[in-house]
């Protein structure tokens, strides 16, 4: 009796496409935030100020904004939108009195996020001092 083995043919392709490779989120080159005391308003004044960038370049980058936590509650506290300047930067400031923010309390995380034209999203954490 004879016995046949299948064989199982194997082909080889390549495949070429145009398609651009997965886009991924923007990152942050510079990060700073916190708050400091302004004598002309007689107020403390929050600032959020990033430089951010895109493997599509830094105007593929739509929208940055800071969230505020407490980090014993884990509660947001207060979420801040950045303008965009020329290149890639992105600032923002805010009178105290005009948040629900603390100046002296130290247990605040901010959180800065940008999103990009496809919907990539990259964060990085602050932990700023008080400001008192």
């Amino acid at each position: 009796m004879i016995r046949l083995i299948p064989m199982i043919l194997l082909t080889g392709c390549v495949v070429y496409s145009n398609k651009p490779p997965a886009n991924s989120p923007p990152w942050f080159e510079y990060a700073d935030g916190g708050c400091f005391w302004d004598g002309a308003y007689e107020d403390y004044v929050w600032y959020f100020d990033v430089d951010v960038n895109d493997d599509l370049g830094p105007g593929d980058v739509m929208y940055v904004w800071a969230d505020v936590y407490d980090t014993r509650s884990g509660r947001l506290e207060d979420s801040f939108e950045l303008a965009p300047e020329p290149g890639r930067s992105w600032y923002s400031a805010w009178l105290g009195s005009s948040t629900w923010l603390d100046p002296a309390w130290p247990w605040y995380e901010i959180v800065i996020s940008a999103e990009d034209s496809e919907g990539a999203v990259g964060s990085v954490s602050l932990y700023p001092e008080p400001c008192w």
